[in-house]
C-alpha cells in the first residue's frame, strides 16, 4: 500500500549529528517567547493542548514554533514494531531502513494511518492520539488492553498467528471482535502449530450477539478448529446480505474428525443445490472438500477467496 509523504520532515528535528549542532538544536535556538492577542492562559492554552486534527496541528507548528515547543507531537503515518528496531516509523512499505526509532524520543506521537507489529513488545511510546485505520499483527502475543488501545478505532484488522492475552489467559474470538466497534474488515489466521483456545463451542453464538458484527463487510478465519459451531453459523450466513465470509478449516481436520468434515460437506452441498441464494455465498475450504464442489462454490463467490 502506497502512503503519501509526510507534510513535515519532522525526522530532521530529532536526528542529531555529533560533529555539529543538530537541526533540532538549530530549530530550538531561534525560538522566541510569543505574545498573542488572545488570552494566553485560557484560549491559547486550549488551542495548544487540543488540536482537532493532525493537519491543523501541523499548520500550527509550521506557522509558529511555540506550539511545538509547548506541546511536542510527531505526526506519523505508520507506527511499526520489529525486534531489531523496536518502535519506529518510515514513509512507505518499500523503505526497509527506519526513518526514526522512538526508543530515545520523548515527544508524543499521533498515528494517522496504520500500525504493524511483528514481535512481542513490553512497552509503547507516548501516544497522543491513535487514529490508525489499519492494523496488522503477526506472529506474536499482545495483551488485550494494548490491543484495544491500538486496534479499537481501526477499520481493517489482520491478525496472523497472533494470540490476544489477558494475563495468562487466551482471549476468545468473540471478545476480540467485540473490542472492534469500528471494524469493517476482520481477518484472523490462527496458529495451527500452537493453537490457542480462541474458538470454543460458544464462539458462534456469542459472535452473533455482538451488535456491530453484521456491519462487517469482510470476515475471514483461517485454520478454524472443529469447535466452531458451523450449523449455527450457516443459519446466520443464509440471512447475511452484506458480509463477505471466508472460512478455512484446520488442514488436519479430516484425520481426527471425519464427522465434522462430513458436516462441512453437507453444508457446501446445500449451498450448491439451492435453487435460489438470497445471501452472500461464503468461501469454505477444508482438506478433503470434493474438488467439483470447490470449483462450483468458487464460481458463486463475489470476492477473491484465498486459502493455503
Amino acid at each position: 500500500m502506497d502512503l503519501p509523504a509526510l507534510p513535515l520532515n519532522w525526522a530532521d528535528l530529532i536526528d542529531p549529528e555529533q560533529d555539529r549542532p543538530s537541526k533540532r538544536e538549530q530549530f530550538l535556538s531561534t525560538y522566541q517567547h510569543q505574545s498573542f492577542s488572545l488570552p494566553h492562559d485560557s484560549i491559547m492554552f486550549y488551542i495548544l493542548k487540543n488540536p482537532k486534527t493532525p493537519e491543523i496541528y501541523q499548520k500550527m507548528i509550521k506557522c509558529c514554533k511555540y506550539f511545538f515547543i509547548k506541546n511536542p507531537i510527531l505526526v506519523v503515518l505508520q507506527l511499526k514494531y520489529r525486534g531489531e528496531h523496536g518502535w519506529y516509523s518510515d514513509y512507505n512499505d518499500y523503505n526497509e531502513k527506519p526513518v526514526i526509532e522512538f526508543k530515545n524520543i520523548s515527544s508524543k506521537i499521533w498515528i494517522t494511518t496504520e500500525i504493524r507489529i511483528s514481535y512481542t513488545f513490553t512497552s509503547m511510546p507516548k501516544v497522543y492520539q491513535n487514529d490508525a485505520k489499519y492494523i496488522f499483527i503477526y506472529n506474536t502475543s499482545i495483551c488485550h488492553k494494548d490491543f484495544i488501545f491500538l486496534a479499537g478505532k481501526c477499520q481493517n484488522i489482520k491478525l496472523t498467528y497472533c494470540n490476544v492475552m489477558n494475563d495468562s489467559t487466551t482471549v476468545f474470538l468473540e471478545t476480540i471482535v467485540a473490542s472492534l466497534p469500528k471494524a469493517e474488515s476482520f481477518e484472523y489466521a490462527l496458529d495451527i502449530l500452537n493453537p490457542p483456545k480462541t474458538i470454543t463451542s460458544k464462539t458462534v453464538s456469542e459472535l452473533l450477539k455482538i451488535p456491530h458484527f453484521p456491519n462487517l463487510t469482510y470476515f475471514m478465519l483461517d485454520e478454524v478448529p472443529d469447535t466452531f459451531e458451523i450449523e449455527t453459523f450457516y443459519e446466520y450466513i443464509k440471512q447475511n446480505k452484506k458480509t463477505e465470509i471466508g472460512l478455512v478449516f484446520d488442514l488436519g481436520i479430516s484425520l481426527p474428525n471425519l464427522e465434522y468434515e462430513n458436516r462441512l460437506q453437507i453444508i457446501v452441498n446445500d449451498i450448491l443445490e439451492a435453487e435460489t441464494r438470497d445471501y452472500k455465498v461464503p468461501g469454505i475450504h477444508f482438506e478433503s472438500i470434493e474438488p467439483v464442489s470447490l470449483k462450483k462454490l468458487f464460481k458463486l463467490l463475489s470476492f477473491n477467496f484465498e486459502y493455503n
